[in-house]
């Protein structure tokens, strides 16, 4: 997370620059993002798996338990700071959220790097060679394993799906035409990514109906497909970069 965090604040301070935003302001709205991105995923994962993980343990187990965030919290709580912090900031919406953009995809890929290594957000059985065995007794897929045998590498497949994400909308980003463009064109790639890893997921997140991570996957898409059509009608036309 710390990897991640770090290089999407470079990419992000590097974007700011070629939109004319102020760098100083990225940074600290990065730290802000840190911040509200972790508490939002842990409260999501905390509210979500309550009965199972936290129902009648000690309080302490919220806070010091190695694993448990959910990306799609952590992306409500970003957002409820950065509407905020642009407010207090008077800064630009949709250029400020197209400078994030590509950064929150990269920070996104080593994240789930970090998924794999912790054993977290695990996969599905699989017979297939490229399944992968957990043995660590911390490990919360390691019971899944024991049970099941091996298990889809989804950290791999969604961190592979990221990185790539992060490289077109960098690339893209050098090309928009509008403000909210790369945001938008994020929100829908996203979307459609995440709707498919969870049909390799077994960490009780993958089932034949939709899990609740694909109706979000559904409203973001639809939210994405929206934006991009309004703000190309009477978003500002995007700066280029110097």
């Amino acid at each position: 997370m710390a990897i991640g965090f770090l290089a999407g604040m470079k990419i992000a301070t590097r974007c700011a620059i070629n939109a004319g935003l102020n760098p100083d302001h990225i940074a600290n709205l990065m730290i802000w993002l840190l911040i509200g991105g972790i508490a939002g995923s842990r409260i999501w994962y905390v509210a979500r798996f309550w009965n199972d993980e936290f129902a009648g343990q000690p309080l302490s187990k919220i806070f010091l338990q190695r694993a448990g965030f959910v990306f799609h919290g952590g992306l409500i709580g970003a957002a409820i700071v950065i509407a905020v912090f642009l407010r207090v900031n008077k800064l630009p919406l949709w250029k400020t959220a197209d400078t994030l953009a590509p950064g929150i995809a990269l920070g996104h890929a080593f994240g789930r790097i970090g998924c794999l290594m912790t054993g977290c957000c695990y996969g599905a059985p699989t017979k297939s060679p490229i399944g992968i065995l957990f043995t660590d007794p911390r490990s919360p897929a390691t019971d899944h394993c024991t049970r099941f045998g091996p298990l889809h590498p989804v950290q791999i497949y969604e961190a592979l799906l990221n990185f790539a994400l992060f490289a077109t909308l960098y690339w893209l980003f050098r090309k928009r035409k509008f403000d909210g463009q790369i945001f938008s064109i994020y929100l829908v790639a996203y979307g459609v990514s995440r709707f498919l890893i969870e049909y390799f997921r077994g960490d009780g997140a993958g089932h034949p109906a939709f899990s609740s991570a694909q109706l979000i996957s559904i409203a973001l898409i639809g939210a994405g497909i929206t934006l991009h059509f309004l703000n190309s009608k009477t978003a500002p036309a995007a700066q280029k970069p110097s």
